[in-house]
Formats: C-alpha cells, structure tokens, sequence
C-alpha cells in the first residue's frame, strides 16, 4: 500500500475576491518525485504557496503524518513549516553580497549549521562561485544558488517551483540528475509547464487545469487508465496496406509507424494481429514517448 506523505483535502483558494483553485485535492506519497503539471495560470504556485504554508486557504484541510491544518486553528502549525522548505521560481538571493554570504545569511535565518554550506556547495558544484556576487551569475548558476539556499534547511518536503525555467538543455540535463539525487533523502516536488520534464524525472504525476487536481498516478498508470494515445511500431512488409484496411490514423517517421489508438490494451493485438496477416514482421510495439502529452490535451479538451 502507498503512503500518504501530505494532502490537500477540498482546498479553495484564491486572491482578493478571484478563485484560483476550487476543491483541490492533491496527493503526495511516499513515491519519491512528485510533479504537478499544468499550463500558466493553472494554480501550481497557488497549490505550493498553500502547500508551504505561505498562503492560507479559503476552506479545506492540509494533512501530514499527525498534523491537520484547518479553519480551526487557521492553517498554522510551527512543526508543519519545518518539515517544507520552499524554493519559488524567482530569485530570493541579495545581489549586493557574494554567494557564501547569501548562504551564510539563509543559514542563520534557518537555525543550520554553517559547515553545511560547503557540503550544499559542493554537493551542486558551486564552491567555485562563492566569491562571486550572485548579480553577475548567470541564469543557470543563480537557480542552483537558490536550490543551495533552499537545501541548507533539514526539510521532509523540498518544493520546486518551475525549476527548469529558462534553462538551456544541459542545465536541464544536470537539474534532472541533481533532483533525482535530492529525492533520496527528501521528497521532492516540482512544477513544470513541459511535458517532456514530467514524462522523463516524476515517479507521480498530477495534472492541474483550472484550479483542480483533474489526474494524479503514476505515468504508466495513467497511461493504462486513459487508455488514449500513439502506439509506437516497428515492422517490414506492407504495413500500410494493413493499417489502412483497419481505417487507422497513423504516420510512418524515422523508421516507426505511429498510430493512433483509442484502448491500448484492445487495439494492440488487433493491429499486430493485422500485421501477421499480411506477412509483416513485426520488430517493435510500444507506447508512443509523447503520450503523456496526448493523455493532458485528452483531459483539458473542452474545458
């Protein structure tokens, strides 16, 4: 059985008199890597401001292990925030001073030892910029600054708002390969707008549109519940006779026949059944990589 970590239970919330999220209701277990995956303005840093205890909600209720936060006693709890440590997508570091300096600043406010800050440092492969003001760093070296603020606090729960944005591929390359390392002593969640990110580093996903949680599983298990998507086909003969009789959408790229399908598990041997009939040989069947995208533009069509 999977273990509930945190929830957000019926959450709305908002700015002002504006509703940005509407019953929420998020899930995050003991599944090491969470990503919450949404377009702008779907309610992801909402969810993390609530999440972070920054922001309180209208009405619901935040659950983690033995602690409830609730209208009762008005969403506050000081061990709550102690177990999450919060990285937003903006810089929180002071230009003026130099990295070991805003490190040092951060590790007062957090009550951490200073020897952690060379071990975080080191950890990220920045103990070569700490002389350095952090206003001439660049884009990708400031969010790993900011990731080494954020790590300085001992947390449960590290929260990562957008952590790709703007960073070119191999920035992102590394950033994958830091937070899967992070996830081993903290469990990470993040935020992305990117498909592709999702897909490639989540252990567990949650689709947000609107102000609500419309889907939340594991990758492959979404894949299997929708049941929607590209079946990915390698095979010799005459493939396209064969698709064609069985009135399949499909296109033929780099040697792989995609073809759209409605049920995976019903369609599948069908075409491949298809295929053997027509003397095909038949090398490859898989999911389609991109599915992850079809199974969100499923869900949000119409809405």
């Amino acid at each position: 059985m999977v273990i509930s970590v945190l929830q957000l239970k019926e959450i709305d919330a908002g700015y002002g008199k504006i509703k940005v999220l509407d019953k929420l209701n998020l899930n995050i277990t003991e599944n090491k890597i969470y990503c919450l995956l949404g377009p702008n303005g779907s309610g992801k840093t909402t969810t993390f401001r609530i999440i972070s205890n920054i922001l309180m909600p209208w009405s619901g209720i935040i659950e983690m292990e033995d602690i409830i936060l609730n209208k009762d006693n008005d969403y506050h709890s000081k061990s709550y925030k102690g177990y999450i440590s919060y990285l937003p997508e903006g810089s929180r570091l002071y230009p003026s001073l130099t990295v070991e300096q805003n490190l040092r600043f951060w590790s007062k406010v957090y009550g951490t030892d200073e020897t952690k800050i060379s071990e975080v440092m080191e950890f990220l492969s920045i103990d070569n910029l700490s002389s350095k003001k952090t206003a001439v760093l660049s884009h990708g070296q400031l969010k790993r600054v900011d990731l080494a603020r954020a790590l300085l606090k001992d947390s449960k729960i590290l929260i990562l708002d957008e952590p790709f944005s703007g960073l070119d591929p191999e920035a992102v390359k590394n950033g994958r390969k830091i937070i899967k390392e992070l996830s081993s002593y903290s469990y990470i969640v993040i935020s992305t707008h990117v498909l592709l990110i999702a897909d490639q580093i989540a252990d567990t996903v949650g689709i947000i549109y609107r102000g609500k949680v419309m889907l939340e599983d594991s990758v492959e298990k979404i894949k299997k519940k929708l049941k929607i998507g590209t079946i990915k086909i390698m095979a010799e003969g005459d493939v396209d006779y064969a698709l064609s009789a069985l009135n399949y959408d499909y296109e033929h790229k780099e040697g792989y026949y995609y073809v759209k399908v409605h049920d995976f598990d019903k369609e599948t041997p069908v075409i491949v059944d298809a295929l053997t009939k027509e003397n095909c040989k038949v090398k490859e069947v898989k999911i389609s990589d991109n599915v992850l995208e079809e199974i969100y533009l499923e869900l949000t069509r119409g809405n």
